[in-house]
Parts: C-alpha cells; sequence; structure tokens
C-alpha cells in the first residue's frame, strides 16, 4: 500500500525499489558520524528505537534538497541544530537501490508483488546475455578459446577419457603404422614407372551421379568401418584404386548430399586428424 500512495509504477519492475538507506563502506569517519547523530537524535542502547531514527535520518537526508526547494525556511524542520549540522558526505551516503541492485547494506524489501518479482528475473536475464555479448564483442577469440575448452572438459569428463592425452599415446604407433602402409603401396606399385621410366601421377577422378551433376566423390560413398590407420591413409592418400581423392582436400560441403551421418563422420574425424597433427608438430613428427 505505501509503496502505491508513494507514486511508484505498479505495473513496472521499478516498483521494486528500496526505501532510503546508509551506504557507508569502509569510512570511518562517516561511520562515526551517523552514530554520533543517532546518539543525539535517539540515546545510545536504544536498539529498536535506532532502527527507526536511522531510517527516518537516511530518508531525511536522501530528500534534503527537495526538502529545501519546497518547504518555507521558517519550518520547524529546520530549527534542528542535529539536521543543520550534518555533513553533505553523509546526505549522499543515502541512496535508493532496486532489487536487482542489491548490495548488503540494503534492507529487506517488502510488499512486492509476485508478479513483479517475476518481470525482476527477466530483467536479470536480459542483463546477463547482454553481459555476455558485450563480453564476446570486446575479445572473441578468448571467448572462442574458452568456449572449446569448457566443451573439452565437458565431453572428456562425460567420456572418462582425456583426448589430448590418449592421441598423445597412439601418435608414435599410428605414425609407424602409416609409415608401414605407405611403404607397402610403393612395393606394391603405387608409383610404376611406364615404359619409358618415367613415373605415373596419380589422376583423380571427378564422379558422375544419375542426375547429371559431377562430383569429387562417388554418388554412394560410404566412410569405410575400418582401422584408424587406414581411416588416415584415406584422409592422407585417398584410395587410388576407386580414384577418390585424399579426404583432408574436401570440405563437409562435399559430404552434404550424402546424409547427415556421413557428414557428422567426416566432421568428427577431421577433428581428430586436426588433433593428431597439433601432436605431430609438437613433436616434430
Amino acid at each position: 500500500m505505501g509503496r502505491t500512495l508513494s507514486g511508484l509504477p505498479i505495473l513496472q519492475k521499478e516498483f521494486a525499489v528500496s526505501p532510503p538507506f546508509f551506504n557507508i563502506t569502509n569510512d570511518d569517519v562517516l561511520s562515526a558520524e551517523l552514530e554520533s547523530k543517532l546518539d543525539l537524535l535517539c540515546g545510545a542502547g536504544r536498539t529498536k528505537l535506532r532502527l527507526v531514527t536511522k531510517f527516518l535520518l537516511a530518508s531525511l537526508c536522501f530528500h534534503w534538497c527537495y526538502l529545501r526547494e519546497n518547504i518555507s525556511e521558517t519550518n520547524i524542520l529546520w530549527s534542528n541544530a542535529i539536521l543543520n549540522s550534518i555533513t553533505d558526505d553523509l546526505r549522499k551516503a543515502s541512496t535508493c537501490r532496486f532489487e536487482w541492485e542489491w548490495i548488503s547494506a540494503m534492507p529487506q524489501l517488502t510488499g512486492i508483488p509476485p508478479y513483479v518479482l517475476i518481470f525482476i528475473e527477466f530483467f536479470k536475464i536480459q542483463m546477463h546475455y547482454e553481459r555476455i555479448i558485450e563480453e564476446v564483442q570486446k575479445n572473441p577469440s578468448r571467448t572462442a578459446d574458452l568456449m572449446k575448452e569448457h566443451l573439452d572438459s565437458r565431453a572428456n569428463s562425460k567420456l572418462g577419457i582425456n583426448l589430448e592425452k590418449m592421441l598423445d599415446e597412439k601418435f608414435n604407433s599410428l605414425s609407424n603404422e602409416i609409415r608401414r602402409s605407405h611403404k607397402a603401396l610403393e612395393e606394391q606399385g603405387e608409383q610404376e614407372s611406364n615404359e619409358n621410366g618415367e613415373v605415373e601421377e596419380t589422376k583423380w577422378t571427378l564422379f558422375s551421379w544419375q542426375d547429371g551433376s559431377t562430383h569429387v566423390l562417388p554418388e554412394n560413398f560410404k566412410f569405410p568401418n575400418t582401422k584408424l590407420s587406414e581411416m588416415i591413409e584415406l584422409w592422407l592418400l585417398g584410395n587410388k584404386e576407386k580414384h577418390i581423392s585424399p579426404l583432408y582436400a574436401m570440405s563437409s560441403k562435399d559430404f552434404g548430399r550424402h546424409g547427415r551421418t556421413q557428414r557428422n563422420r567426416y566432421n568428427e574425424f577431421k577433428f581428430l586428424m586436426d588433433e593428431v597433427e597439433k601432436i605431430g608438430r609438437i613433436k616434430k613428427c
């Protein structure tokens, strides 16, 4: 009732404003001045009366300029020596805050309807996302790094593994296996010399689909269910027999018409190969 009678906007979040209070932190001079004024107004030791007096004094200080402009100078209020001795710093220490600006010195807010509290919760969510957007705009690269770290940590904790550690343990054996595969392919004549002694270059094919369009992959291409080393070979070398280009030279767009499953497998394997490449650079392999 008091909030409504005071003219606060009952259908807006600003209805949840605090009464005036003293916000004094880490200022011994102001704290001492306030306590001395309370002692003079109500006496020491009268705790309950002291709280009411402190509230009234905060209200007088907060509305001081308004009272000066609208109350006659001959009013008895201005004859009070205690009020006239209040410093400007103590008056400025009297403030009001909205519910979403809560600080420890604020009094408990009462008389706020539930729907106003709902307005405030939505407003807090809006402020939260505005701060996020502001941080992203200030430092997009740092935000991307934090998001990647967060997603990696969630994935690692969910799977119970450490991807970097796993790759580090497997990298050397995978590298040796790939080298052995390359050597075997060379021995089988992947780069055979023609009759003139010239080395034949591997020729990759563009595949014609039934609709007449051409693509770097066959229309029925699917990722093979095979060993990781063979998948890495397909990534780096392609498949000469089927004239399929190395997958590293492709993008997810090339898998767009093979269905979501094949495109997702490509993206997952690309992520894995990027991690293998990072570790390889660190190890100078």
